[in-house]
């Protein structure tokens, strides 16, 4: 199962960002008709920082300030509660402080 499958299911809903200029093709299609990936091919490679911004711009024109952004790349592993341990250990810390951003610890 390719890793962003994986990943629907930890999810209320994800963002794909297809950062090379020949698409993934099968895949893409495939996310497509899953009704909380939402995909953007933009057929050029724009770098990592643009591909991110698409998927950031997209969550605040459509989503409440209260979401949260958790950023893969065709690399991660991601475990399927790893999401949820980092929206939790983010609201927890935002009870006593304003926090911009939680990170997993890697060894």
């Amino acid at each position: 199962m390719p890793k962003i499958e994986r990943l629907k299911y930890a999810v209320d809903n994800a963002i794909l960002v297809d950062n090379t200029e020949e698409g993934t093709g099968w895949l893409t299609e495939k996310l497509f008709k899953s009704s909380n990936i939402t995909c953007f091919q933009p057929r050029q490679n724009l770098g990592v920082a643009v591909a991110q911004n698409m998927g950031i711009k997209y969550v605040y024109e459509r989503f409440s300030d209260e979401d949260k952004v958790i950023f893969f790349d065709q690399d991660s592993f991601v475990p399927i509660d790893l999401p949820l341990l980092l929206a939790r250990a983010h609201d927890k810390l935002n009870i006593t402080r304003q926090v911009a951003a939680v990170s997993s610890q890697t060894l």
